[in-house]
């Protein structure tokens, strides 16, 4: 940043004064910014700790769809979640691998095709797609959330695609009731996983 003072002509000594009372207020100014990303990298820190204990949790597994519903199940736990599930891309469409809280899940096709919509919805913007949308946020598609929010009875959705090598494979998605939207940090914390 810049700061720009004009000073009417006066004394070298009150020069001085002025000029040492503006040293000082950068000085404090850069106190609050090197707090504040003190700050904004503890945050990090967490996110990431949490991040590396959900994926950890799962390695622990030998087989894959056990890791997978551990993996759900925790992150529901974590977030305070009704459900959360995670799917990957199979003939560029969501097929959902795993559900938290739940032992099958084959008999709720429905419930099912309407995950995988979300799913496919937020792959195919490549975007975290929330419902309903947070105010301010980017403008995008959220119709298969919707449906999701209404047909099954959560309200707030949040799906999260999953990158490797700049491609999506996967996504991510979580529902809550409208009691507890999903927030920020939370937004932040499911992309870093």
């Amino acid at each position: 940043g810049v700061v720009a003072v004009e000073l009417t002509p006066r004394p070298q000594a009150e020069l001085q004064a002025n000029m040492r009372q503006l040293q000082w207020a950068s000085g404090w100014l850069e106190a609050r910014l090197r707090r504040q990303q003190a700050e904004s990298d503890g945050a990090m820190r967490e996110r990431l700790v949490a991040a590396l204990d959900l994926v950890a949790s799962s390695l622990e597994q030998e087989r894959f769809a056990v890791a997978a519903k551990n993996f759900v199940t925790e992150l529901a736990t974590q977030l305070g979640c009704e459900r959360v599930s995670i799917g990957f891309m199979r003939r560029g469409h969501a097929l959902v691998e795993a559900v938290s809280h739940s032992a099958q899940f084959g008999k709720q096709m429905n419930l099912i095709r309407a995950i995988a919509a979300a799913m496919d919805e937020a792959m195919d913007q490549q975007a975290a797609v929330q419902y309903p949308p947070p105010p301010g946020g980017e403008t995008l598609v959220t119709r298969n959330h919707e449906t999701l929010a209404a047909q099954h009875g959560m309200t707030t959705v949040l799906t999260v695609p999953l990158f490797r090598g700049g491609r999506v494979y996967g996504a991510l998605c979580l529902e809550r009731s409208v009691a507890r939207p999903f927030d920020a940090a939370t937004v932040e914390l499911c992309r870093s996983v």
